[in-house]
């Protein structure tokens, strides 16, 4: 009986290595991605069609002509410029169009941005303006919103935009601005 023991033993070690090694080679399932906040938590709505007013605070460009027109020469001339947004929201994901602030502008692109724990929407977008076959130039026009809802039901917040032309029409311009209105239309 002894052999038959010895042998029960040593299948007996050998099963409970074969489990060790097994489950150590085994990779846990990786986690599930979290939400980017707490369930239930409460972010302020952008959804819907917004139209406002902003105006530019500070702007320097270079000297060549193609950018002369984003700055004014003039110190004391506010410049001031409409806007509008058409967003749709899923919790804290805000999704949608940004206006054409300038009619030579082409469409705008959809654009996707994320509302910060403190209910700060930063949206980002880009526009290339590809005239390189046609007319021997490209610019491209990087717009970044920061926006909150006010009080009063609106927006405030600011935007940064900065062109930058090559080819035929180089050079670039940028400015900062505010939101001096906004409300929501629909």
């Amino acid at each position: 009986m002894k052999p038959i023991s010895r042998v029960f033993g040593v299948l007996s070690a050998l099963a409970i290595a074969a489990c060790v090694l097994v489950s150590a080679c085994v990779q846990p399932a990786a986690p599930s991605p979290q939400p980017s906040a707490p369930p239930g938590a409460a972010f302020p709505s952008f959804a819907g069609a917004w139209t406002g007013v902003y105006e530019i605070t500070s702007c320097s460009r270079s000297q060549t002509e193609d950018f002369m027109q984003y700055c004014p020469s003039l110190p004391w001339i506010t410049i001031t410029s409409k806007f509008s947004f058409e967003f749709t929201q899923t919790a804290n994901v805000v999704t949608g169009r940004a206006s054409k602030p300038h009619p030579s502008d082409p469409p705008a692109p959809v654009v996707t941005g994320t509302i910060d724990a403190s209910g700060e929407l930063v949206v980002t977008e880009r526009i290339v303006d590809d005239h390189e076959a046609i007319d021997g130039y490209t610019r491209t026009k990087d717009t970044t919103w920061r926006l909150k809802r006010s009080p009063d039901g609106g927006l405030v917040g600011t935007l940064f935009v900065r062109y930058d032309g090559s080819g035929k029409q180089p050079g670039w311009a940028q400015y900062e601005g505010v939101i001096r209105s906004a409300a929501r239309v629909n």
